[in-house]
């Protein structure tokens, strides 16, 4: 993944067909139960009033912007070479574009670190086993952590 050019209107970027095909994988993994949030006592009350239905909202909008994102990687042209590059997706990103980007790599990897029990440090232990379900979190947390950390200092450098 390269940061081909940025302007006032976004950012272009260049994906290997792996990169896009490894994102859009996990980007249709079905997202995890999230652990309820810790509340004030003035939001438990908020809660008990409306948080079925604003839960329900969010649970829409996370879905809503996953798919979006799917959409602009499994639709993104291909790309010939670029200064050597293998043959690619090109991915155009607007601002808000790469605003959910962010957004739904930070959803996937906080969900997938739940699951995870909060390791610290979240690294991936030495007897991970691609057999058991901690495979497909450790994969999540590791994907949506490093392509999240390329994007932001590819795009804003220093």
């Amino acid at each position: 993944m390269r940061l081909l050019g940025k302007d006032a209107e976004g950012t272009s970027w260049l994906l290997s067909q792996d990169e896009c095909g490894l994102l859009v994988s996990m980007l249709r993994l079905p997202p995890g139960p999230r652990s309820a949030p810790r509340l004030s006592l003035a939001a438990r009350k908020l809660q008990a009033l409306g948080g079925v239905e604003l839960a329900d909202e969010l649970e829409a909008h996370r879905a809503s912007t996953r798919r979006r994102l799917q959409d602009l990687l499994e639709h993104a042209p291909g790309a010939d070479t670029v200064e050597g590059d293998a043959p690619g997706r090109l991915l155009r990103l607007s601002g808000t574009d790469f605003e959910l980007f962010l957004q739904v790599l930070n959803d996937v990897r906080l969900a997938a670190w739940e699951r995870l029990g909060h390791p610290n440090p979240p690294e991936p232990p030495d007897d991970l086993s691609t057999g058991t379900p901690e495979f497909r979190f450790w994969f999540e947390l590791v994907v949506a952590s490093r392509v999240q950390g390329f994007l932001l200092s590819a795009a804003f450098p220093g």
